[in-house]
């Protein structure tokens, strides 16, 4: 009798700890499967990941990236910046940031947003940062006007990445003179244009002195201290006498 009791008691103490387990002591792990990834997660605590799988690479530094929910997100890499469309090498930028993301799983940790509504974040493939990836092929320039946004360590990775496809000529940096995205996009301008007659002078109650400038695609700007151009909403101001006719 005493023999039965036993063996059920063991049954049930068994049966108890299969539909009840213990709870456990284990923490969540942090997004990211390696190091590296988790961390620059910790380098940007507080920053948002999107995870998701490359449906669509748009040039060497811009891809879109579906998640599991179905939500599709337009995604920047984060401090580069690929030949643009019509310049040399842009096809080969594409076709290698395609071999590197398309179609596969990635992490994005996600710095800021652009004025395009475009994701602006570090790209990450099985622990490997893409945007460096990039840069190290020559497939890329290092975005230093934006290298505030990435951590010291990330920052001289990438610049030196640069300097080391530059010396071995490889990609963009075969060709005679690189033209910069930015330049060739005319979002940086370092001297004042040659055709004066689009400089105009319109009254502003804090810079009354300022000149706006008639772009060729019809947008209107200024050049900051830097020297980038910074648009305005308000055409007028590249605009002569009354605000009907525009300058030649």
């Amino acid at each position: 009798m005493v023999g039965r009791f036993l063996i059920l008691l063991t049954i049930f103490a068994f049966c108890t700890l299969s539909v009840f387990p213990q709870s456990s002591q284990e923490q969540p792990s942090v997004p990211g499967k390696n190091s590296e990834v988790n961390k620059n997660l910790d380098a940007n605590a507080g920053s948002s990941v999107i995870e998701g799988r490359v449906i669509a690479v748009e040039d060497g530094d811009t891809i879109t990236v579906q998640a599991a929910d179905g939500a599709v997100f337009p995604v920047r890499l984060q401090a580069i910046d690929a030949p643009e469309f019509k310049q040399d090498n842009f096809k080969n930028s594409k076709k290698s940031l395609s071999s590197l993301v398309l179609n596969k799983e990635v992490k994005v940790l996600v710095v800021s947003k652009d004025a395009d509504g475009r994701q602006i974040g570090t790209v990450w493939v099985d622990g490997l940062d893409i945007g460096l990836i990039q840069l190290e092929k020559g497939m890329a320039w290092h975005y230093k006007r934006y290298a505030y946004e990435q951590t010291p360590e990330a920052r001289k990775q990438y610049a030196d990445a640069q300097t080391k496809a530059q010396a071995d000529q490889l990609g963009i940096w075969d060709e005679k003179r690189p033209i910069p995205p930015w330049v060739f996009r005319g979002d940086v301008m370092t001297a004042p244009p040659k055709n004066t007659s689009n400089l105009v002078t319109r009254p502003s109650a804090t810079h009354p002195d300022r000149k706006y400038v008639l772009g060729p695609m019809g947008g209107c700007y200024y050049l900051a201290d830097d020297g980038h151009k910074v648009y305005v909403k308000d055409k007028s101001r590249c605009t002569t006498g009354t605000g009907d006719s525009k300058p030649q």
